[in-house]
């Protein structure tokens, strides 16, 4: 694959590394003037640091001048769906999405809802026809079958990379349907396994033969398999394939915007000792942690604590295994920017600790909009809907059942 492709998608993936805006940018009618007198150039110069949503977040409204730059600027060809807001995602679809469909060239999607809301139908995907390089995270597999069918038909389509938020038993339909995208060079695909277990070899033939030049296998592939794949890829030029038992330590980047500790029991208080030398993380992942429930009152109450919370921008948590309410009462005074949570949690305590999360006591985490329950009965489901609508907690919300995990979107 040439160079400037793989840069391409390199860059796209680890954005973080360019400089950016990290703040949204707000629609601020004192400043219209100044911004009028900027010219068109060094207006692209800006949106150069800038994502496509943001740029029409702070600029698609201020009046007409900028929204004719934006429409017929270069801008909406790369589309990464950032986390938002329902309502928000509704207006960037609506205005900037749909509109444009006939332009992009890049599509991320990063939530398991929008994947529904822009392929459907999915015969949607056909009117995408400058469409290069497409990126689904958290996607059902289930799902995938109609949409491979449609993606045959893009004759500009070379680059596919595939995140599934279910478990993988049978990796035949998985890989017989990339195999069957006649113009791929490039494919990342990122599944798990049930409990580490093999998976299912796939059955290729020499009739799955593809063009892949670049191959990520980022899950438990059969041994046994791997020549049985090879054969179809015949001009393969570089193949990754990573376990999931494998270390995981390159996910510490040095830069620490993202942090994992494979720790059961890690105390509390060395979680917030961590976030005071990391005040860049934003994504922090670990699998349970202790509290020391004599002295965290007082802790909380602590210049450490009180300057974590002040300063710590972490918008993305995830933990392994149940939360107590009172644990996550702690959380939410510690990570006030958090925007979206997983966790397993007490089953007694789902529908309090969701009536907390969702009202946003103590005006804390405000920016907080999607919520996801791990290993939770399906039941769940039926009683937090209920929940959510007796006690009118939220008007415009998506509720879904995937794979043991509840996804509360609003």
């Amino acid at each position: 694959m040439k160079r400037a492709q793989n840069d391409k998608i390199q860059n796209f993936n680890n954005c973080n590394k360019k400089p950016k805006l990290e703040n949204q940018i707000t629609i601020v009618n004192d400043n219209k003037s100044c911004l009028e007198n900027l010219t068109d150039e060094l207006l692209f110069e800006i949106f150069d640091y800038l994502d496509t949503y943001h740029i029409y977040k702070g600029f698609y409204y201020l009046n007409k001048r900028f929204k004719n730059i934006f429409i017929n600027s270069t801008i909406p060809e790369a589309i990464n769906i950032l986390p938002m807001s329902k309502s928000n995602f509704e207006n960037y679809y609506i205005n900037i999405i749909l509109p444009n469909r006939n332009r992009i060239n890049l599509l991320r999607l990063t939530n398991p809802f929008t994947l529904d809301a822009i392929f459907s139908p999915p015969s949607i995907i056909l009117e995408f026809i400058r469409l290069e390089i497409l990126i689904l995270d958290n996607i059902q597999s289930k799902n995938l079958s109609k949409f491979f069918y449609c993606l045959r038909s893009l004759t500009k389509f070379h680059s596919l990379t595939l995140s599934l938020a279910d478990n993988i038993e049978f990796l035949n339909d998985i890989f017989s349907n990339v195999l069957s995208l006649s113009k791929l060079k490039y494919c990342k695909i990122i599944y798990q396994t049930k409990n580490d277990e093999t998976p299912f070899s796939p059955f290729l033939t020499i009739y799955d033969r593809s063009p892949i030049e670049y191959l990520i296998i980022d899950g438990c592939f059969p041994f046994d398999s791997l020549n049985n794949l090879l054969c179809c890829l015949p001009r393969l030029r570089h193949l990754s394939m990573n376990s999931f038992r494998r270390s995981s330590s390159k996910s510490l980047k040095l830069d620490l915007r993202k942090l994992i500790i494979k720790s059961y029991d890690f105390p509390f208080i060395v979680i917030v000792k961590l976030l005071h030398f990391t005040p860049k993380l934003t994504t922090l992942k670990f699998d349970s942690f202790v509290l020391d429930e004599m002295n965290m009152k007082l802790f909380e109450q602590s210049k450490l604590f009180e300057y974590v919370s002040n300063t710590n921008t972490i918008k993305n948590l995830e933990i392994r295994n149940d939360c107590l309410f009172k644990q996550i009462q702690l959380i939410v005074n510690l990570l006030p920017k958090l925007e979206y949570f997983k966790s397993g949690m007490n089953r007694k305590e789902i529908g309090n600790i969701i009536r907390f999360l969702i009202t946003k006591p103590n005006n804390k985490i405000q920016n907080l909009f999607f919520i996801c329950i791990s290993e939770t009965p399906k039941i769940c489901l039926r009683e937090i809907n209920l929940l959510i609508k007796l006690e009118n907690l939220l008007n415009d919300y998506f509720i879904k059942y995937i794979n043991r995990d509840l996804y509360l979107w609003w």
